[in-house]
């Protein structure tokens, strides 16, 4: 319990009980707050009541020992080696990320010497935390725990993981871009943790903060191991795995003052607490970080049953109209109904009377092909319907295999279109279409004159369209 200046701020230490200072045994005091003169003057004069003051030598004493109690410490010792371990051990990449008992036992001895030597340390000087200040969040993620000598999946979680954009931490990763999204099992088992920098306390001991939830926490008291694949095990908030939450640690500036009768000495003594859901204690101190955050915290940490939503968001990072959904290559199956797939775009064939019934009279009706194997011209492709389908033509033959001009002319019977948008206007529609059997949709048809080979067939392989979907846009949705 702390009390002190104040009041609240000082809890005796003493080993002997002796208040006054006097004797042979030594008294200690901690004080919560920063080390200075002015905060920590009265609780030492009323605490050692015995020990000599001069007011200008005594002020030069305690400066000094709080300048040497704050003096910073690499985490890493100051190597190459050492340093290159610390970024790999931040990574996921070490042996006692991977549950090795053997560099357990002998790394596990240098974290606890560490911990005990209660010195003021570095954040580390790698990529994970380089862009940290702008974010002013930092969180670590944990898939394993160590039981004896074995890896083995977390117990008990307190998150589930969303994605990971593999562009967000390529030092890490090594990877350029991309993402991974992962849709998790009741089982899966992920613990993620992290603190907020938002004032000076937590900002100068930030590297404490981090060994903290990271080494003497995590690895030490509670076994945790192993990164989330694709992200860092530690880092800056935006180059983590999406999640749906994470928990959080506080830290507290505290000093412990000792006197033995002829010498005062000072050693740092933080303290650490739980400060309950990070995005909310984000939330809570966001109007005193010293640099404005340029994402919201709730785009890494989007809340309970907000993963989907997240998915999406991050594929239209990459790919602009697909969201995840049960539709191969994320079409939104709210807005679109899959008609059939072919090559690594396979989906199941609706019915040719399926189709019909989805179709009604065909009037106004937009198909959308999306093609990832053809050119520029022709990923994406809308065939929007004018006249009414005749019963007894088998639209859904034409698209695939049989593209005809029965029934089927180009500015008379439907139209073609690149976007959504330009069919939804009856604006932009291709100006060439050559039209004829043999093959499937849209024929040799082009914006502005004849393309060949972009055509699909379920019967004749010889195209470049052998990636490629089509999807009905359902009537609820506007174009």
């Amino acid at each position: 319990m702390f009390r002190g200046p104040g009041e609240d701020e000082r809890v005796d230490e003493s080993g002997s009980g002796d208040e006054s200072g006097s004797g042979d045994e030594s008294s200690s005091v901690s004080i919560k707050g920063e080390c200075s003169f002015d905060h920590v003057k009265d609780t030492l004069v009323d605490m050692f009541p015995t020990m000599y003051y001069d007011s200008a030598f005594f002020e030069l004493i305690v400066a000094k020992l709080c300048e040497d109690a704050k003096k910073k410490f690499e985490l890493s010792g100051g190597s190459s080696d050492e340093r290159q371990f610390v970024k790999n051990y931040f990574d996921g990449g070490t042996n006692l990320n991977r549950g090795s008992e053997n560099g357990l036992k002998i790394d596990s001895e240098r974290i606890k010497r560490i911990s005990e030597a209660k010195r003021a340390l570095e954040i580390p000087k790698i990529s994970n935390f380089a862009q940290c200040e702008e974010r002013a969040a930092f969180m670590c993620c944990w898939v394993a725990e160590l039981s004896g000598s074995e890896t083995v999946e977390l117990s008990t979680g307190n998150t589930e993981v969303c994605a990971v954009d593999l562009s967000s931490s390529t030092e890490s990763n090594h990877v350029k871009n991309g993402w991974t999204v992962y849709n998790a099992a009741p089982e899966d088992k992920t613990y993620c943790e992290g603190f907020v920098v938002h004032e000076s306390v937590s900002g100068n001991f930030k590297g404490n903060t981090l060994f903290e939830i990271s080494m003497r926490k995590a690895l030490l008291e509670n076994g945790y191991t192993r990164n989330v694949p694709g992200a860092p095990m530690c880092g800056c908030m935006d180059q983590m795995p999406i999640v749906t939450k994470a928990a959080c640690t506080e830290v507290h500036e505290v000093y412990t003052f000792t006197y033995d009768g002829e010498d005062l000495t000072v050693a740092l003594d933080l303290q650490f607490s739980d400060c309950g859901d990070l995005r909310e204690y984000y939330e809570s101190k966001s109007d005193s970080f010293p640099i404005p955050n340029y994402e919201p915290i709730s785009s890494f940490l989007v809340g309970e049953g907000k993963c989907d939503k997240a998915v999406d968001n991050l594929l239209t990072k990459y790919s602009t109209g697909y969201v995840q959904g049960e539709a191969w290559w994320f079409a939104d199956p709210v807005s679109w109904t899959p008609i059939i797939g072919q090559g690594t775009q396979e989906w199941p064939s609706i019915s040719s009377d399926g189709l019909s019934e989805l179709m009604g009279n065909g009037v106004g009706e937009i198909i959308w092909r999306v093609c990832t194997s053809c050119k520029a011209s022709h990923k994406n492709i809308y065939y929007k319907r004018l006249t009414p389908i005749p019963s007894d033509m088998n639209f859904l033959e034409m698209l695939k295999s049989d593209w005809t001009t029965k029934n089927n002319e180009s500015g008379e019977d439907f139209n073609l279109y690149s976007t959504l948008t330009d069919a939804g206007k009856d604006t932009n529609e291709w100006k060439f279409c050559d039209i004829h059997g043999k093959i499937g949709f849209p024929g040799e048809c082009g914006e502005t004159g004849k393309v060949t080979q972009m055509w699909n067939s379920y019967e004749n392989l010889e195209t470049y369209a052998f990636n490629h979907a089509f999807y009905l846009l359902n009537e609820s949705t506007e174009a």
